[in-house]
């Protein structure tokens, strides 16, 4: 019977601690787990393991390796398709009425007749030779606004607002109304909705 010499003890010994200890080091290359079926599968470490007859035994076979799913590479300048252009918003100028109708020092409320603005109501205030168009809605909660005397008020909660700027001079309103460009063209007031 041949001698262990010492070096080739000293090696077995490590290979021995190191199976105990880490067991990875020893990982078995097929499932543990016995096979009790002829063409049961099981998915064991990244394979697909079929029972087979290996004699009078069941075994698995060698395993197949199940695809996994790649994931999608990052677009690249090439690839990236134009991003398209931002869409501005759609401008409409609304004729809405005769210069003559708004007297000096007053408010009135026009209804749009434009098809893409249709009934949509606004405020014209005519202070000497400055024109201003608001909107008819409080920025409070959203009710409708009307002509007071001196100011325009909100009838839900009595919000007061300037006729000539919009401002919240009263109530529970801390934003002023929404001003329009207006101007006026051959004797009628033109109100530009963006």
């Amino acid at each position: 019977m041949p001698l262990i010499n010492r070096k080739n003890f000293i090696a077995m010994a490590t290979i021995s601690i190191l199976q105990l200890r880490l067991p990875f080091a020893s990982a078995a290359a097929a499932p543990t787990l016995k096979p009790t079926r002829l063409g049961q599968t099981i998915i064991w470490r990244g394979k697909k393991y079929t029972a087979i007859r290996s004699g009078k035994k069941l075994i698995w076979n060698k395993g197949v390796a199940i695809p996994t799913k790649k994931p999608s590479p990052e677009p690249t300048a090439a690839t990236l398709s134009p991003t398209p252009a931002p869409t501005s918003p759609i401008i409409t100028e609304i004729d809405l009425a005769a210069s003559e109708e708004v007297a000096d020092r007053a408010s009135q409320v026009f209804f749009s007749k434009n098809p893409d603005s249709l009934g949509k109501a606004f405020f014209i205030s005519r202070d000497g030779a400055t024109l201003v168009a608001l909107d008819t809605i409080c920025t409070h909660l959203g009710c409708r606004v009307s002509v007071g005397i001196p100011q325009l008020i909100c009838g839900c909660h009595l919000s007061l607002f300037n006729r000539m700027t919009g401002a919240a001079e009263g109530g529970p309103a801390e934003l002023p109304l929404r001003a329009y460009p207006v101007r006026e063209v051959s004797g009628r007031i033109i109100v530009t909705n963006s």
